[in-house]
């Protein structure tokens, strides 16, 4: 695979028994590992993403993407926006919990219909199947509260490797390689506002990462200080116990005489 320029492969889980095979012919082709679930609105989702859990434990898995794409006769009858979205929630709260990261697989032709929009996703990483006639990559949206892409998933059904897949091009992947198996990142964008927030407040001229850098400075500036003040009055206590010590020994023979000559004990030595 990394032969074809393959970064990376991401596992279907519905068969937990063939996903993990095929995760240990990756892993040994030293190419990088996400997984996702496909989600059966309507039957048994927590079995759906424990068969994925249970593969991504066994294997150096970066992702967990939960496949948001079902439509009859892969999802219950009657199904309604609102309880894909409680499914799908249900789904991210399993992978979290397990302690991997989230991440959406879906498209405009779906999301805007079938989830009826909602934008309680967007601080998840967008993996976006669209298939342009020209196989051009798009790496922007305007559905689900997102507007970044993180994977596009630009054409369906084709051979690589002698293997049956679809092709995806991640626009981050130096990014996904190094992330770790932690939700709190993804907890923080979601409490900014989501990435559409993030993007639109760095669209203005802010950034995030340069307000971080620079409170790290203050903070950085506000320790030397105190370190130095520390060094100061460390050396001021040096300076007053000598001079107390020197006024002591001025002042020593007078005071003992006095003492004496009113019945006192002699004053203790000084070392």
């Amino acid at each position: 695979m990394r032969c074809w320029g393959v970064p990376k492969v991401i596992v279907g889980c519905q068969d937990a028994g063939i996903a993990s095979a095929q995760c240990a012919a990756v892993a040994a082709a030293s190419v990088a590992i996400d997984l996702y679930c496909f989600l059966y609105f309507g039957y048994d989702i927590a079995a759906e993403v424990n068969k994925a859990i249970a593969v991504a434990r066994q294997h150096p898995v970066g992702r967990i993407w939960i496949d948001v794409e079902a439509t009859a006769p892969n999802e219950a009858p009657g199904m309604t926006p609102e309880q894909r979205t409680a499914e799908t929630w249900q789904a991210v709260r399993l992978v979290e919990a397990a302690g991997f990261p989230v991440g959406i697989y879906t498209g405009g032709w779906y999301w805007p219909t079938y989830m009826a929009n909602t934008a309680e996703f967007a601080a998840y990483p967008l993996w976006h199947s669209e298939y342009p006639y020209d196989e051009h990559l798009i790496p922007s949206v305007a559905y689900g509260g997102w507007s970044r892409v993180a994977i596009h998933q630009y054409k369906g059904s084709t051979t690589l490797c002698g293997k049956g897949v679809d092709l995806n091009h991640d626009f981050d992947p130096l990014m996904e390689a190094s992330e770790l198996p932690d939700p709190r990142v993804d907890k923080l964008i979601a409490a900014w506002g989501g990435e559409g927030a993030v993007d639109g407040w760095n669209s203005n001229g802010n950034s995030l990462l340069l307000g971080y850098t620079q409170l790290q400075q203050t903070l950085n500036d506000l320790v030397a200080q105190v370190s130095a003040m520390s060094q100061t009055l460390a050396a001021v206590s040096e300076q007053a116990y000598g001079l107390n010590t020197n006024m002591l020994l001025y002042y020593r023979p007078a005071l003992e005489q006095l003492m004496m000559a009113n019945g006192l004990p002699p004053l203790p030595p000084i070392f």
